[in-house]
């Protein structure tokens, strides 16, 4: 999500030369083991996210498969100030996993740029204009905070800071604890292609955060105009909603079955009334050993 509302937030207000969201390649999830040949096998965002009504209402927001984008830029990429195309000149990169692994993302990361960004340490921070004016301020406020101190997050819990207070004390408690900006300078904003890699041992490593947690807007407007939009917009497609909205209902049921005859209440909220636990776990977290824990 970061990246996604990184490149958006650049082409609305930054009026830059169109700027696209990469998008099919790396969703792209092919379902083996079927038998059924009139089951869908093959998946993209489109398939679970609202991305063509997403472009349709904004006039300056361009959704284009890896494919595509290979096709219009390939030979405009550059690696050390010369011309490089894809490997092979190939564009269509569908499915192939060792071969994008292997050879795709190393080009991308060499043509490309890496910004250094680090979640943990640093926010990313968008200058209300594209003017060295607004990146400076942004360069001013981090020095004068780093002064003054960086204040703990705890000093906010109960006082929130007012979504249209001034730019110094909403950048204090969006902090959480880091102390650094990086900003989205002029460099970033003239780059072709901007490439967040995703692998911890890259530049910019791994945007493993909630967007509200990691990005920071100097225009208090333009924040609140992008956390609407996500809000609004990227969120899963209603046959998926309905499908989860069903599961849920179902597991009311069982709920008020086993509860038949023990509610004494006047509540007529099913939330309340027939509540359920669940977790999130996935077979992958239990590789780490830090999640291995004692029975005892």
């Amino acid at each position: 999500s970061s990246c996604f509302i990184f490149f958006f937030f650049d082409n609305i207000y930054h009026e830059n030369p169109l700027l696209v969201i990469i998008y099919s390649l790396f969703c792209h999830q092919t379902a083996k083991g079927s038998k059924n040949e009139n089951q869908k096998a093959e998946f993209t965002f489109s398939d679970f996210f609202h991305m063509d009504s997403i472009a349709q209402e904004h006039e300056h927001f361009d959704i284009i498969s890896m494919e595509e984008f290979l096709q219009r830029e390939g030979n405009n990429l550059k690696a050390k100030g010369w011309p490089k195309p894809p490997p092979n000149n190939r564009t269509n990169w569908n499915g192939q996993t060792q071969d994008i692994n292997q050879k795709l993302y190393p080009y991308l990361r060499n043509v490309g740029y890496q910004p250094d960004w680090d979640v943990q340490n640093c926010l990313a921070a968008f200058p209300a204009t594209s003017s060295d004016k607004d990146i400076v301020h942004l360069q001013k406020m981090e020095q004068q905070i780093t002064r003054d101190g960086w204040p703990s997050f705890e000093r906010y819990v109960g006082h929130p800071t007012p979504v249209n207070g001034p730019p110094d004390e909403r950048l204090k408690e969006n902090a959480a604890g880091r102390k650094k900006l990086c900003i989205y300078n002029t460099t970033l904003q003239q780059e072709k292609l901007i490439h967040f890699s995703g692998k911890p041992s890259e530049p910019g490593g791994r945007l493993l955060v909630h967007f509200y947690a990691f990005l920071y807007f100097q225009d208090w407007q333009q924040d609140l105009w992008m956390k609407r939009f996500v809000r609004d917009h990227v969120r899963y497609v209603d046959e998926l909603q309905c499908a989860a909205a069903r599961v849920v209902q179902a597991i009311r049921e069982h709920v008020k079955k086993r509860q038949r005859g023990k509610v004494t209440t006047n509540i007529t909220n099913p939330e309340l009334l027939y509540p359920f636990d669940t977790f999130h776990i996935r077979r992958g977290d239990f590789q780490y050993k830090e999640t291995r824990l004692d029975a005892i």
